[in-house]
């Protein structure tokens, strides 16, 4: 049974190829399999190559994850494997099998990188020795007919092949629900706003006066970060010239000259100007797994600490090119170099990095220690270890963050560039730990490159569903609040007005999300309406919270739609529960050649986020953009009064919100969240609830100000199917609100009327010493 199941997965395989063995799931509706290879390498770099056959079968979907670059995962709808780069994740929807779905999933392990590649036509499970000899190499396989399920459950395969245990995840959710919901004790960016310096500093000068400037923007914008993350071009480097370039090395830990523009005190002394002037809470620091770019400048360096030289291989990615070489701290050094580094980012009031380049070094072929004779000879010495020079280093990071910032998860280190097995599938992030990393979750954001920006959505979306099943917190990247401001132009004079559509695009699916929400703005070209759908404001001097999700984001069957293509045709379907019930379905527009998107949201896709319970029957549908509602009728498995259009134009998304009707003796109520922002239901403390049943009283409580829509249905006898029929009254905090901030509407005789109220008036001037929330209370006479 076992062999002809796999048979749907292999076309052609061969059982007498490798062993098969059941790996036991606990609570899992998935059946998982693990294909098992006697290995015979026994030196590191050494290769196991085992031939799969053809994988998916005819008619067969697929999605993969390769690493076409040594730093980053890229989702492709296709079984077209590179055969010089390695793939980590294959998804399939199969087409002639009991089951729907398929994972496939090498392991890795202290021993070998477990991958897949294409040879000779074929698919080809590849394990890459890194210390041992002999064993078994692994090859996880789930099936199941719940997509989300099958990913799951191949990462809890994973885990459980790894002796881990496979419930680990459960701690994992659970601590990220609950970091995300207790006001951002679990990460250090839960619910806030970062600025991060990176594209904002392009088209200007890379130094702090720039940064001032930006702060001051933002700040005129009533937009207030809580976090300031300074990327690259801070660093001391051996660069005499004007013009900013990544090919240099690391001269000092001290802040560059020409980033510090005239100001004195160094990098101690703009944290503190920025903390005190801006209110900032925290300040982190870029810097690479080498210190920089091209690692360390030995004359400054190496009378402090064994230096080892390394060389690019010929993996795809890195600018330099195959033979380059450069400089980085000994395997035996790195920890000292790392604490002394981390020691003096301390001083100065750093409390996290970004670690930078991490995958890098594996591309690196050799390294070997180097020394200088008094001549300044350079003498080759021995080869390094390759493995060692890896976990070293990244150990290195982690173990200064431990001791000088109180930890290297929960955001204390942002590991990016680092989309490598090695990496995910280790004991601290494939699972083992319960800790939670931030890890970056795709290729850069790049404004300047109009094509990017459909992939970029397509590949956090992707990529997110299956690091969101390990112990990853899923960096989105950066983002800007308006067009690009290409590099050279006058920034003064330059208009990004009536650029939003590609702001949004991006703003929206950070609200989906359950990661760092970053903004990278070019000082005052913020576009304030933007930005205020996504954030919310509890006082107007406090800090600007950001409406995000409080759980990972999922997907559904219709992934596997050609979503990339040219013409209309399908979008990208994003899953997003509410805390409190219901949640969010995001659609974005990611075709390709000004592409546009035809759709609609069914029954089945709105039944994922609706309740068991057999109370909760019907939900109200909401779109963020026609602002139309629908019902969701699980009674009938229908959605009147009629499936919602979904139309999209290039850069285009909707968000639709579905909740529950809550139902009294005299009407039932849906509470829609703040309707004015991308994330309705992020803003929300608690579930909504009938107060009182004579009058009918109902009552949200959010965490700031802003429109709040509920959809009112009145029962028979009580002004059912009247427009607009009876008296409502509403309160904020006990105090009445005006009639002219309540709007009604009606909808359809199915769905029944919207009532929005707008308490944005209310906002408070400072946070409040009690509970920092507003109380709204709907009361249907």
């Amino acid at each position: 049974m076992t062999v002809s199941v796999l048979k749907d997965v292999f076309s052609g395989f061969e059982e007498a190829k490798a062993k098969v063995e059941t790996v036991s799931l606990s609570a899992s509706s998935s059946d998982c399999y693990a294909l098992v290879f006697e290995l015979k390498s026994s030196k590191s770099g050494e290769i196991d190559q085992f031939p799969l056959g053809e994988v998916g079968g005819k008619g067969a979907k697929a999605i993969r994850l390769s690493q076409d670059k040594v730093w980053w995962l890229f989702p492709h709808p296709d079984l077209s494997l590179p055969d010089n780069a390695n793939t980590q994740f294959v998804l399939l929807q199969l087409a002639n099998s009991k089951y729907k779905y398929a994972a496939i999933l090498p392991i890795t392990t202290p021993a070998y990188m477990g991958t897949l590649r294409s040879k000779d036509g074929h698919v080809v499970a590849r394990f890459e020795r890194d210390s041992g000899k002999g064993g078994e190499g692994k090859v996880v396989v789930c099936l199941g007919n719940d997509l989300m399920s099958v990913v799951r459950g191949a990462a809890d395969g994973m885990r459980e092949i790894r002796g881990w245990g496979n419930g680990v995840l459960d701690y994992v959710v659970e601590g990220v629900q609950k970091m995300m919901g207790d006001g951002g004790q679990g990460t250090i960016f839960s619910d806030t706003l970062t600025y991060c310096t990176w594209n904002s500093l392009f088209p200007v000068p890379r130094t702090t006066t720039s940064i001032l400037k930006t702060l001051t923007s933002l700040k005129a914008n009533h937009i207030h970060p809580t976090t300031l993350l300074i990327d690259d071009a801070w660093q001391s480097i051996n660069d005499s010239g004007e013009k900013y370039t990544r090919l240099r090395h690391l001269t000092s830990f001290e802040a560059w000259s020409k980033f510090m523009d005239g100001m004195h005190g160094g990098l101690k002394a703009f944290v503190s100007k920025v903390k005190e002037d801006y209110g900032l809470e925290r300040v982190g620091v870029w810097h690479t797994i080498s210190g920089y770019w091209q690692g360390i400048d030995p004359e400054s360096f190496k009378n402090k600490y064994r230096i080892v030289k390394v060389t690019l291989g010929d993996y795809p990615g890195p600018w330099e090119g195959t033979g380059f070489q450069y400089y980085v701290p000994h395997p035996e050094s790195v920890h000292d170099f790392f604490d002394a580094y981390y020691k003096f980012l301390s001083s100065c009031g750093i409390t996290f990095t970004k670690c930078d380049n991490v995958a890098s070094l594996e591309s690196l072929v050799s390294a070997r220690e180097v020394r200088w004779e008094a001549t300044g000879e350079e003498v080759l010495g021995e080869q390094i270890d390759m493995p060692t020079l890896r976990l070293n280093a990244r150990q290195a990071v982690k173990d200064a963050a431990e001791k000088y910032f109180g930890g290297s998860e929960e955001g204390r280190v942002i590991w990016c560039m680092e989309m490598s097995s090695r990496i995910y599938l280790g004991k601290e992030v494939g699972g083992s730990t319960g800790a939670r990393m931030i890890c970056r979750n795709s290729d850069d954001y790049f404004p300047d490159i109009m094509d990017s920006h459909r992939y970029h959505v397509y590949a956090n979306v992707l990529n997110g569903i299956f690091t969101s099943q390990l112990n990853v917190v899923p960096d989105l990247d950066m983002f800007q609040s308006h067009a690009y401001i290409p590099e050279g132009e006058d920034v003064e004079k330059f208009s990004t007005e009536g650029t939003s559509a590609q702001a949004e695009y991006h703003a929206a699916l950070r609200s989906v999300a359950n990661g760092p929400v970053t903004l990278t703005d070019v000082a005052g070209h913020t576009d304030p309406t933007v930005l205020a759908k996504l954030l919310g404001k509890s006082s107007k001097t406090g800090r600007s919270i950001a409406l995000q999700a409080k759980k990972a984001f999922t997907v559904s069957g219709a992934v596997f739609d050609d979503l990339l293509g040219e013409g209309t045709g399908k979008g990208l379907k994003v899953y997003s529960e509410g805390q409190y019930g219901g949640g969010l379905i995001g659609v974005w527009n990611v075709r390709s050649k000004e592409g546009t998107v035809k759709d609609e949201l069914t029954f089945d896709d709105v039944l994922p986020l609706t309740s068991p319970s057999y109370e909760r029957t019907k939900y109200a549908v909401y779109s963020f953009k026609t602002s139309t509602a629908f019902l969701a009728d699980k009674e009938t498995s229908i959605v009147t009064p009629s499936s919602a259009p979904i139309q999209l134009d290039p850069f285009g998304f909707d968000i639709f919100t579905i909740v529950p009707f809550l139902t009294s003796a005299r009407c039932s109520i849906a509470c829609l969240g703040l309707t004015d922002k991308y994330n309705p239901l992020a803003a929300l403390v608690g579930p909504p609830v009938f107060v009182d049943d004579a009058p009918a009283t109902f009552g949200a409580t959010f965490k700031c100000v802003g429109y709040v829509s509920f959809v009112l249905k009145r029962l028979a006898g009580a002004g059912a199917g009247e427009t607009g029929s009876g008296a409502i009254k509403v309160t904020v905090d006990g105090k009445s609100l005006a009639e002219g901030n309540v709007k009604r509407r009606w909808a359809s005789e199915e769905v029944g009327e919207i009532v929005t109220v707008d308490f944005t008036g209310m906002l408070r001037d400072d946070p409040s010493a009690d509970a920092d929330v507003y109380e709204v209370v709907l009361e249907v006479v």
